[in-house]
């Protein structure tokens, strides 16, 4: 079995704050674990190097789209209980309209194209939070038809976000920022 052994120049860049995120512990055999559970990675998916897309609230971490998507799905719900929403009156091409600035910002910032901020990040998660609501009330409140379609664009935006960012060999990067996270906290297979 390859121990897993961490460069302290790569540690330093998987975490821009001292004491925040995983804290590596050496076992004997010169792997690497985390010294307790992350369970803070129920509330961010990002690893430490991208702790500047996250709300902090003192040591938690709780993504700003995220925290976007779960408001504008509750904002769905309560002007949906509140019959403010008259959903059988707006148009089929308006919720598909509502993921796109996500979408925009998300490929446009990991192009490096701009440098987005936690207000852009969160206003437009609102924005795909309300669509996917909309979308899951559709689906299963009696118009299965548009509500897969509904579901299906969301599908189809996420995928080409994707497909951009593997032509400008940028997907790569992505993922591997999130893989040699895992890789440091979880250890090596799993340890």
């Amino acid at each position: 079995m390859e121990a897993l052994t961490l460069d302290p120049l790569e540690l330093k860049s998987l975490a821009r704050k001292p004491n925040v995120g995983f804290v590596p512990e050496p076992k004997e055999d010169g792997s690497t674990v985390s010294s307790s559970i992350q369970w803070s990675m129920l509330l961010s998916h990002h690893p430490p190097c991208d702790y500047d897309h996250t709300f902090q609230v003192r040591d938690l971490h709780i993504c700003a789209r995220c925290t976007g998507i779960i408001s504008g799905g509750v904002a769905f719900v309560c002007l949906l209980l509140t019959s403010l929403l008259l959903l059988r009156t707006i148009p089929l091409w308006v919720p598909l309209l509502l993921p796109i600035p996500a979408v925009i910002d998300f490929a446009t910032h990991e192009l490096g194209w701009w440098q987005s901020n936690n207000f852009v990040r969160w206003t437009s998660g609102v924005t795909l939070g309300f669509a996917i609501a909309w979308g899951m009330y559709t689906l299963f409140g009696g118009r299965a038809v548009q509500g897969i379609a509904m579901i299906a664009w969301l599908a189809a935006l996420e995928l080409t976000a994707a497909i951009i960012l593997r032509a400008a060999g940028r997907l790569d990067q992505f993922i591997e920022r999130y893989e040699k996270a895992v890789r440091h906290t979880v250890g090596p297979k799993g340890n």
